[in-house]
């Protein structure tokens, strides 16, 4: 069997339903969360005196603590956009997972919250438009400028969709007609008032800056999108297309590290955002959907820890997740990603920023809107519009990816068989709808719990199995296909993901998985991070700078390392960089 037949298909498959999936969120679990920090979780003979010495003494002398709010994927839609409902608005909605038309009352309610926080900060993590329109822009800026004139500072960075996208249309019945995007550095002025104005540095090669909104805190605003090799068809291009993946330059890389040295000389906090992930959210998701990480997302993790940086707030993937990596220094890097207001569960993350290295991160969700939902609650509203778009989604991609599946096909022929691409639809849709609706439900919504049912991944296998036979050319082959399929190497990685996504796991053991019996080796080696609701410590910032001074002087040649293997031990996370919160609780306690 060709692996680049499963590969689309898979991807397909998993990207579709990344794109619209739903379930329910016990809200009263998290109106009013309790950052529990739990003294039967230490294991303090982990911990070396050189570490317990830094975090004895990381307590700075700032009881005070500030409040600090995180959106992301507002994708607001302009009303000027939509000058007539009809054929083209429809079809643009069924390749599409946002509640476009109700944006601008979702980015309305979402202010008045903001409003109603009373935050210091606002972190806007990108895609602030549905495709880079000026209109909606400005539309950005007139909602939120209340919350600016209130006094809280609010910080933006660009998404994927926001600048130079030829995607920007008005609807007009049946027509798309081309509407005004924005340059960079239209970008920029545009939001002069969101962290641009009031930057005490600015990259000179991208629209990433520093901002200093309270003392002792320095945020670095990234620009990591690619908006520079959008085509155009007006411009002689061979198609519209923007770009989905993100990258770091390497003179903006530059920048970013001299920036955080600068913060850490002077004893001031760090934290980072950026629109893409920079960690990976669940095994192997680097393979199966690299769009949503940056490039050389390694190399950038190493470099983020290098630099002193430990927590970096991210979006993207419309999803609630927390993510952690460390390095064989025992620096770690934490990614928290935020969803999307216009994709349910439609939520926004309010953080407690305490002496100066505490992060009390706890996650809401928007719960009304001034919109005519004719009597619907707005968040069984929002989950079924969703739901109801996953066939109409899939069958979208399956159609635009089928010359492709068919060709790749084509030398498998005595084998299997490719149907049309509306019964291929069907097909996968059957096999694999219910499954990756549950698993992706899983990534949007964050997991505050682990379980072990099996059932869902059985599932998956069951999925595999009935597609094989679909496929298969005779009903005698079935058997052989199946065998092809779980052979081959993209079909265990995407088993391990799944398994990665329904356990909240990373680094899951590829032969213990495959085995299907994981339960008792995952409490032994693995550690479960709540997704909602979590504490987060950080290094007291002179001491992190001395630190990295002394690895600079023993490793002057700086090395780029990967992701360390896992390796099933019992003492995994001794390695591990749990003991920042270890020692800072057994301070606090």
């Amino acid at each position: 069997m060709s692996k680049k037949i499963l590969f689309t298909l898979f991807s397909i498959i998993l990207l579709s339903f990344i794109s619209s999936s739903s379930s329910e969120i016990p809200f009263a679990a998290i109106q009013n969360p309790t950052h529990s920090l739990n003294p039967n979780n230490l294991n303090t003979n982990n911990l070396n005196d050189n570490k317990m010495k830094i975090f004895s003494q990381s307590n700075i002398q700032d009881k005070e603590s500030k409040k600090i709010m995180v959106i992301s994927d507002v994708h607001i839609m302009s009303e000027k956009l939509l000058i007539k409902d009809g054929e083209a608005f429809q079809n643009y909605l069924q390749k599409d997972r946002k509640l476009l038309q109700e944006s601008i009352a979702i980015a309305k309610e979402l202010a008045n919250k903001i409003l109603e926080e009373k935050p210091e900060l606002v972190l806007v993590c990108g895609d602030l438009t549905k495709d880079g329109e000026k209109v909606s822009h400005q539309a950005f800026v007139e909602i939120f400028r209340p919350v600016v004139e209130n006094g809280i500072r609010m910080l933006v960075i660009p998404g994927n969709h926001d600048v130079n996208n030829p995607n920007a249309v008005y609807f007009n019945g049946k027509n798309e007609e081309p509407a005004e995007t924005v340059s960079a550095k239209q970008f920029s002025e545009i939001y002069s008032d969101f962290g641009y104005s009031n930057a005490v540095s600015r990259d000179r090669n991208s629209l990433s800056y520093v901002s200093e909104p309270t003392e002792g805190l320095r945020v670095i605003a990234i620009d990591g999108c690619k908006y520079e090799e959008n085509l155009f068809l007006s411009k002689g291009d061979e198609k519209n297309h923007c770009v989905t993946e993100g990258r770091i330059k390497p003179e903006t890389m530059k920048w970013i590290k001299r920036e955080a040295k600068m913060a850490l000389n002077s004893g001031k906090q760090i934290i980072a955002m950026v629109h893409h992930n920079v960690v990976e959210h669940f095994d192997f998701q680097g393979e199966i959907s690299a769009p949503y990480l940056l490039e050389n997302f390694r190399e950038v993790q190493n470099h983020f820890m290098e630099a002193g940086i430990q927590v970096v707030f991210t979006g993207h993937f419309h999803a609630n997740d927390i993510a952690k990596t460390r390095d064989n220094k025992g620096n770690y890097l934490y990614d928290v990603e935020t969803g999307s207001p216009v994709t349910y569960p439609c939520p926004y993350r309010v953080i407690e920023y305490s002496n100066r290295n505490q992060l009390l991160i706890s996650t809401k969700f928007i719960e009304k809107i001034d919109y005519d939902l004719k009597g619907e609650d707005f968040q069984a509203y929002a989950k079924r519009i969703i739901k109801e778009n996953i066939p109409a989604v899939l069958s979208s991609l399956i159609t635009e990816f089928y010359p492709e599946i068919s060709q790749a096909a084509g030398s498998y022929s005595s084998f299997i068989k490719i149907p049309e691409s509306h019964q291929l639809s069907r097909i996968v849709e059957d096999n694999f709808g219910e499954i990756a609706v549950e698993l992706m439900m899983k990534i949007y919504e964050g997991s505050q719990q682990i379980t072990f049912d099996y059932i869902t991944l059985k599932k998956l296998n069951k999925s595999i199995e009935n597609l094989a036979g679909e496929l298969a050319r005779k009903k005698f082959l079935k058997g052989r296909i199946v065998k092809s399929f779980n052979n081959l190497d993209y079909i265990k990685k995407v088993k391990v993901a799944a398994h990665s996504i329904y356990f909240n796991m990373k680094g899951l053991d590829q032969k213990v998985v495959l085995s299907g019996n994981i339960e008792k080796w995952m409490s032994k080696n693995r550690e479960f991070i709540d997704d909602l609701n979590y504490p987060i410590f950080l290094q007291n910032p002179i001491l992190l700078s001395e630190n990295l001074i002394e690895e600079e002087v023993k490793s002057p040649e700086k090395t780029i390392f990967s992701n360390p293997l896992f390796v099933s031990t019992k003492n995994f996370w001794n390695n591990d960089s749990k003991w920042p919160e270890s020692s800072s609780l057994v301070k606090t306690e």
